[in-house]
């Protein structure tokens, strides 16, 4: 886009510049600002974003790299399922179930693994999107929920199972 359009390559640039800013509000704004001007340029700036300090950087990162599908990013993504922050994590999680990518599902394992009732409970619920259509994958990752020690992690991994083969949660086998 440079060299069709001066302008535009400049206004990019001031966007990239902006990124950088310390006021958290400035970058964000910046950061959709790169994205509206160029996409497909914008979004490997916009995914080195997704490890920046504020949640609220992480979360506008994986929404605007969704927003525009950008393309290569899903794996990224999915290291912030495990983020400390629970709205990244959702965050995450909601832009998992849009990219309809079966694949996906071999990158929810760490999230799956966790101690933590929340992250887990959101990986699951990004694992029942893509279960269906990739069955084998899909348990094989499972399993790292299913070896926790926490009750209510397991109950929540045979839910998901149960739901994923459209049998009502607590149906007993065999009816």
């Amino acid at each position: 886009f440079v060299e069709k359009n001066p302008e535009t390559a400049r206004a990019f640039m001031r966007a990239l510049q902006r990124m950088t800013d310390g006021e958290a509000g400035i970058r964000r704004a910046a950061m959709g600002e790169l994205m509206t001007i160029d996409d497909t340029q914008g979004a490997p700036y916009i995914a080195k974003k997704m490890v920046d300090q504020d949640p609220l950087i992480r979360m506008e990162a994986v929404g605007l790299l969704a927003r525009y599908q950008a393309k290569g990013y899903n794996s990224e993504i999915a290291t912030l399922m495990t983020d400390p922050e629970g709205r990244v994590r959702s965050a995450a999680g909601s832009a998992l179930k849009d990219a309809g990518d079966p694949g996906i599902i071999y990158s929810l394992g760490s999230a799956l693994a966790s101690s933590d009732l929340a992250t887990v409970s959101n990986a699951l619920s990004v694992w029942k999107t893509y279960a269906r259509k990739q069955p084998a994958a899909s348990i094989g990752v499972i399993t790292a929920a299913l070896s926790a020690q926490d009750d209510a992690i397991l109950q929540e991994a045979v839910a998901a199972i149960d739901a994923s083969r459209d049998v009502p949660a607590g149906t007993p086998r065999g009816e």
